[in-house]
């Protein structure tokens, strides 16, 4: 690992998808022996069209995880969400995550929203004073409980250059909560995909850090390459 929290380098567009996605799985394989035997954790994928332009039109998918009830004949009771950079920008697929949120929160369903992008509007279910209280961050987590309203969402702020932090999951009301260890898990996605040899290190940041960050994360890099070197 090149930094001591979340890699800035990783919301590139070009890796973003498939940090995304792999998140989702290994989330949902870390709850699933919290979970059992009464609840399970489902990996589901969304398909939504995305017009390149010139009369193209791609089919792509993103993934998110609900926990579901197994005394409730598959109920879904916890609804969890790894934002993508399209819900911080204006336009359809924004609109789309924004009109899912009200869906959720009206399900008497809880909503697990992590958010890993500095960049962008805000897209997590909780009034726009609340967040603001908490700034400056660079990343958040959000969870919304069944039995309360957004105004009450338990909001986490993270720096760019901390650890990233535990999340509390909800289940059943009444039941105790799950929690995910969220660094552990993208130090997990982060290993076994490689990207110590892959990413990019020797460009700037996208999206761009402010020139002490940039600095910082430089510095970072240099003594990570060092440390393989003397391998």
């Amino acid at each position: 690992m090149v930094f001591p929290g979340m890699d800035p380098y990783l919301e590139h567009p070009h890796y973003w998808p498939s940090i995304q996605q792999c998140m989702a799985v290994y989330l949902c394989v870390r709850l699933q022996p919290q979970l059992l035997p009464r609840f399970v954790a489902s990996v589901r994928a969304r398909i939504y069209h995305e017009d390149c332009g010139q009369g193209v039109t791609l089919e792509c998918s993103e993934t998110y995880i609900t926990i579901l009830d197994r005394r409730r004949e598959l109920g879904v009771v916890t609804w969890i969400e790894i934002l993508n950079p399209s819900y911080k920008a204006p336009g359809p697929r924004r609109d789309a995550h924004l009109a899912r949120q009200r869906d959720v929160l009206s399900s008497g369903v809880h909503l697990v929203e992590i958010y890993l992008l500095r960049t962008g509007l805000p897209a997590i279910a909780a009034p726009a004073e609340a967040v603001e209280r908490c700034r400056p961050f660079a990343y958040m987590i959000c969870v919304n409980r069944a039995d309360g309203s957004p105004a009450c969402a338990e909001l986490t702020a993270c720096q760019l250059r901390a650890r990233l932090p535990v999340v509390r999951i909800p289940v059943a009301i009444g039941e105790p909560d799950t929690s995910a260890d969220v660094q552990s898990l993208f130090e997990t996605v982060y290993t076994n995909a490689c990207y110590d040899l892959t990413v990019r290190y020797d460009r700037s940041c996208v999206p761009p850090l402010s020139a002490e960050d940039q600095a910082w994360a430089c510095e970072l890099i240099r003594l990570a390459a060092a440390a393989d070197e003397r391998k």
